[in-house]
């Protein structure tokens, strides 16, 4: 029996949640065929997640069926999203928040000392393969003004990818692997009582490459992302601000200490992270505003 549906989010995929006769269950599900494949990879890692930190919602069944080209039934998870959690700080959930950020530094030292190098990743080749499929989305709809904005930026960003090929190219022979996310943001974490669990994993455009997870994360806290979802773009207070921060920070340190050549390009990679949510934006709505401010400030920044 259905008793509600849960919000969509931006990947366009329903979410339900039903009760039978047992329990409480949360329904994943898409209309077409076209959003098959992403559904069918979510579960393929949802069923193969081994993280001893993290765990993922576990399956209780998925398939497809007369109504849908593919489903998802899984655990029925009571908590918040750890922005809703950061965002809205109380008595209760404030003294967990140190825990919570320490799991997640815990979780990104975890992915690098116990990754594989077997496998060296083209990450400019990735990129540069990605940008083009971007800008085939952007195309592919009615271009407005804003569209053709947007285009350009792309293409700064694939000439700045050129100038600094070389320097990707190094960051690239000291490539790590790991299970990943792929979509890591504070809305894709959901806090219970202490304990963090990752939803709605993806197949990531760099593979099971560390830096996947690194990027997507430092983009969400960086912009905000999933605060201004969550929120609809409500302002939050100064005291949340400087605690992601602090987040922030500690998650570059952890990284830019242990990969030479990092700091030189990861704002190209996180400004990727801004395209990919842009691509599937209407350029007349705030966040793909935003998004394009946002993108178009970093490579001024990164410029001077």
């Amino acid at each position: 029996m259905q008793i509600k549906s849960l919000s969509n989010g931006l990947s366009g995929a329903g979410v339900d949640l039903y009760l039978n006769e047992k329990q409480l269950y949360v329904k994943k599900y898409v209309l077409t065929t076209s959003g098959a494949s992403t559904l069918i990879e979510q579960a393929e890692i949802m069923r193969s997640w081994n993280n001893y930190l993290i765990r993922v919602p576990y399956i209780i069944d998925s398939g497809s069926n007369a109504n849908y080209p593919f489903y998802i039934d899984m655990e029925y998870i009571e908590g918040d999203t750890l922005c809703h959690s950061f965002s809205n700080p109380n008595i209760k959930n404030s003294r967990d928040h140190n825990l919570y950020r320490k799991i997640l530094v815990q979780y990104m030292l975890e992915l690098i000392e116990h990754s594989h190098s077997s496998t060296e990743s083209n990450l400019y080749d990735l990129a540069l393969s990605k940008l083009k499929l971007i800008t085939s989305n952007i195309k592919s709809r009615e271009t407005s003004e804003k569209d053709y904005f947007n285009l350009h930026l792309v293409s700064i960003v694939e000439s700045h990818f050129h100038k600094h090929r070389n320097t990707i190219k190094l960051l690239s022979s000291n490539s790590k692997h790991n299970s990943v996310h792929g979509d890591l943001t504070l809305s894709n974490v959901i806090v219970a009582k202490g304990d963090m669990i990752f939803i709605d994993p993806i197949h990531h455009y760099l593979g099971n490459n560390i830096f996947a997870d690194y990027f997507k994360l430092i983009f969400d806290l960086e912009f905000g992302l999933s605060f201004k979802v969550e929120r609809n773009f409500a302002p939050i207070k100064t005291s949340i601000s400087l605690y992601i921060l602090k987040v922030n920070h500690a998650l570059k340190q952890i990284f830019t200490d242990r990969f030479m050549f990092l700091s030189e390009v990861e704002h190209l990679f996180i400004i990727v992270e801004a395209l990919r949510v842009l691509q599937y934006q209407d350029s007349q709505t705030k966040l793909a505003t935003s998004l394009s401010c946002y993108i178009e400030s970093k490579l001024r920044r990164n410029d001077a």
